[in-house]
């Protein structure tokens, strides 16, 4: 037992003779660390020396030779101790003193380097510590996993020899037999089956020494650096795809994060509404327009998302805009003959509306206004186009609810509504799905002229969203005005608008909407009579008309308004209440009714005035100005919310030293005439052309009148004639029968005249007048006797008829030889050859 227990374990330590490794250069070369040269590592430790002995850093000579002294002064001290007087020992003391004073600054110099020196001391030692504790661990792991791999021992005390074989063996033949040898020979004695597995190391059983590494092979060295380079190559190609496809997919999330803010901030810088949504990768947009006053009750908020990265079939990877209204729809208006009247009514021109309906609907078709002029399909784009929907699905949802109530010449359907006027003209307001592409092609491939056709539609279209726009401005100041309520103006309107709205709101089933102007029995003449918008409503004319009417004759606008103003029977007001709501179909129909009204004047107008215009004509000037009533003078609350106004035009043709005709035109239909000395209300145009054509021949009749007149006031006949016996002379119209009747005495015999002005054609249908003068000779009177009664009868005389033409163009048929010559002269040389 003595012999086991003094065997020992022998563990080899061979430190490893390879240099470091610092780095790997890219072609797979390692970088080992540089050893220092000799006089580098003198350095260091000089370096270190130095530092780590911190009072040599502060030895002077001064120092030195302060030290020799010193050491000087003691010896002598410590030899003349008991030999010194007391004299001598007071010097000694003052002496000591003032060593001790020198000794204790160096003390303090030195403790300092000490303490600057200790610290580094203390970290040197502490490093070296942690070091030897490392290799003490390595040693004990080394050990524990031997321990633990010792199995249990059945011999007891004779397995030592094959544990030394198991160590020349190899590791886990070392394991082995050092496992027996621990367990055989620490066993106990007693029992010689049973080994302790976890007995500790008695002390001084291990023991470390150093042996020096073999030197590998050149062929050992080869394959170790071939396998670090093949290593080293594919963790470089794997790390180096890994990168690149970080790479790319780093840079395709910048550029879609670029392309989005880009996007956003364009759509913000074009004044988009836009607010954070809870999808983390998107933006709300808001295209309505419920913050201008639109009370349209549907969603308007579309979203701005990044592209889907798990969408495969999106290879472009835009920015997604989420819309409601992805569809973009259009309303459009188009105007046409009614189906009725282009088949068995009169063939009337209107708006240039006697071309085909085909002819008509291509045109409109290839040519209609559009908002959408072009293929970008940016969120910019999408955004105006489903902003368009939304403003067009409001206008056409209350342009159809305000046509569901009015009770006639009205038919609607889901995505139409045809309006018919006075059986002439037909309004289609149509909402229609609108194609990018065909409306491009269309755009750029011809370019055909505008009819006056479309340019009305085009015209009722703004005014119906002109009128959307009024109402979303009333709306929103409806909203307001409780801010205003402290003014007067203010608390009038809304105590007018609550009125109306508890007026009409019981009658809303039966009559319509409380929001149409007026009553609901007005409704009705808007559309069959005269226009229900603004009740009667004769326009101020206070302006000029004519610019070349003479001042010694004619009748001037201002004494035109003076007259229209003062009279009982002709008020100039508007009867329009507020209501609780701007209309927006109701204005339209009475606006276009007085369109149609003031293109037909028009054109009465220009066949009428028209042959009296030409160069042998009378001098006429004819002046359309329009005047329009947005404000009251008498109701003040008018001026304080958005409305809509009325239409009104006034008329006046004037002739050159002569009279003049004034006309107003008002939205309700009616025409007020104001001739000289009275006023006429005319209800439509058949009456106003034949108002004017009559006013036109008495003002023809009157002028040839007094030119005749004139020229018989000069003549020798009525000189000579005298008291009652001159009226016989002098030519008078008859109103009544539009003829001019005069008479001419003539070598004592008398001539009746008789003067008409006749409508006729010439040149291809071109309107015109002719002036015809018709002489009738009186002969002799010859008695008769009859039956005891005598008969005075006159001798049949013959019939002379004399003309005059009047057109814009000359007819030598007609005419005869003074071509050249104008119907005043043309009347005073007709007059003197009766008068001769």
């Amino acid at each position: 037992m003595e012999e086991y227990n003094a065997k020992r374990i022998k563990l080899s330590l061979e430190p490893f003779i390879n240099k470091a490794v610092a780095d790997v250069t890219d072609t797979g070369h390692e970088v080992f660390k540089t050893d220092l040269s000799l006089p580098e590592q003198l350095m260091r430790n000089v370096d270190r020396v130095w530092y780590e002995r911190g009072d040599w850093m502060n030895i002077t000579e001064e120092g030195l030779q302060r030290q020799l002294t010193s050491s000087k002064i003691k010896d002598d001290t410590t030899t003349a101790i008991d030999t010194t007087t007391p004299s001598s020992t007071d010097e000694s003391s003052k002496h000591q003193q003032k060593e001790q004073h020198i000794n204790t600054g160096n003390l303090k110099n030195d403790q300092e380097a000490l303490a600057v020196d200790l610290g580094k001391l203390r970290e040197s030692v502490i490093s070296k510590l942690y070091f030897a504790k490392c290799e003490i661990d390595v040693a004990l792991d080394v050990m524990n996993i031997l321990s633990t791999e010792n199995k249990r021992n059945t011999n007891g005390m004779g397995v030592g020899g094959s544990g030394a074989g198991g160590i020349l063996a190899g590791i886990n033949g070392a394991a082995g037999g050092l496992g027996s040898i621990l367990g055989g020979g620490l066993g106990s004695n007693d029992s010689g089956a049973d080994g302790n597995n976890n007995m500790v190391l008695p002390p001084g059983t291990l023991h470390a020494t150093y042996v020096s590494k073999p030197k590998p092979t050149e062929k050992a060295q080869l394959e170790h650096a071939q396998l670090t380079l093949g290593l080293k190559r594919t963790q470089q190609k794997t790390a180096a795809a890994y990168l690149k496809k970080s790479a790319a997919s780093l840079k395709t999330m910048v550029e879609e994060e670029q392309e989005f803010w880009d996007q956003a901030v364009c759509v913000r810088s074009n004044h988009w509404l836009m607010q954070a949504s809870g999808n983390t990768s998107g933006l709300w947009i808001s295209y309505g327009f419920k913050d201008v006053g639109s009370d349209f009750p549907e969603a308007c908020h579309g979203e701005m998302l990044r592209p889907d990265q798990n969408d495969e079939t999106d290879t472009k990877n835009q920015v997604r805009l989420s819309l409601p209204h992805n569809i973009p729809k259009l309303v459009r208006v188009t105007v046409k003959r009614n189906r009725m009247e282009q088949h068995g009514g009169e063939t009337g021109r209107i708006f240039d509306l006697e071309q085909g309906e085909e002819k008509i609907e291509t045109a409109a078709q290839g040519i209609y206004p559009s908002i959408h002029n072009s293929q970008d399909n940016s969120i910019q784009r999408r955004l105006i186009d489903a902003q368009s929907t939304v403003y067009d699905a409001e206008l056409f949802s209350r342009i159809l609810s305000e046509a569901q109530v009015i009770p006639s010449n009205i038919q609607c359907e889901e995505d139409y509504v045809i309006v018919t006027l006075g059986g002439e003209m037909d309004i289609v307001i149509q909402k229609m799905q609108y194609n990018h592409q065909q409306q491009w092609q269309q755009t750029h491939d011809a370019c055909p002229s505008i009819s006056s056709q479309q340019m009305v539609g085009r015209t009722i279209e703004t005014a119906l969203r002109l009128l959307l726009v009024q109402r979303h401005r009333f709306n929103l100041w409806k909203s307001r005005t409780r801010l205003m309520a402290g003014q007067r103006k203010i608390q009038l309107l809304l105590d007018a608008i609550e009125d109306t709205t508890s007026s009409t709101g019981s009658g809303a089933k039966s009559t319509g909407s409380s929001s149409f102007p007026g009553a609901g029995s007005n409704l009705n003449s808007s559309i069959s009579g005269a226009s229900g918008v603004g009740g009667s409503h004769t326009p101020k004319l206070g302006h000029r008309t004519a610019s070349n009417i003479s001042t010694s004759g004619g009748t001037s606008s201002s004494s035109l308004s003076r007259k229209t103003t003062g009279s009982g029977s002709y008020q100039l007001h508007t009867s329009r209440e507020p209501t609780s709501n701007v209309p927006i179909l109701a204005p339209v129909i009475s606006m276009t009714r007085f369109w149609i009204l003031f293109d037909g004047i028009r054109d009465v107008v220009l066949n009428t005035v028209n042959p009296l215009c030409g160069e042998t004509g009378l001098g006429l000037s004819v002046h359309f100005k329009p005047q329009h009533e947005f404000k009251s003078g008498h109701q003040a609350y008018c001026d304080a919310y958005p409305s809509f106004g009325e239409l009104s035009t006034s008329l006046a043709i004037n002739m050159y030293k002569g009279s003049s005709l004034q006309f107003a035109l008002n939205q309700t239909g009616t025409i007020t005439a104001i001739s000289p000395g009275n006023i006429v209300t005319l209800s439509n145009v058949t009456e106003f052309e034949a108002f004017l054509l009559r006013e036109i021949k008495l003002i023809c009749l009157h002028l040839v009148c007094d030119i005749a007149n004139d020229l018989i006031r000069r003549s020798p006949a009525y000189k000579k004639a005298k008291g009652n016996d001159r009226d016989g002379y002098i030519w008078q119209v008859e109103e009544v029968e539009e003829i001019l009747y005069g008479a001419v005495q003539q070598s004592g015999n008398w001539k009746n005249i008789q003067i008409q002005l006749n409508r006729t054609t010439i040149n291809h249908n071109s309107p015109a007048y002719v002036l015809q003068i018709q002489e009738e000779v009186l002969p002799p009177i010859v008695a008769t006797v009859t039956n005891n009664h005598v008969q005075q009868r006159p001798k049949s005389s013959p019939q002379i008829k004399r003309f005059i033409l009047l057109s814009q163009w000359n007819d030598s048929t007609m005419d005869g030889d003074h071509c050249d010559l104008g119907f005043r002269d043309k009347v005073v040389m007709m007059v003197a050859q009766l008068l001769e």
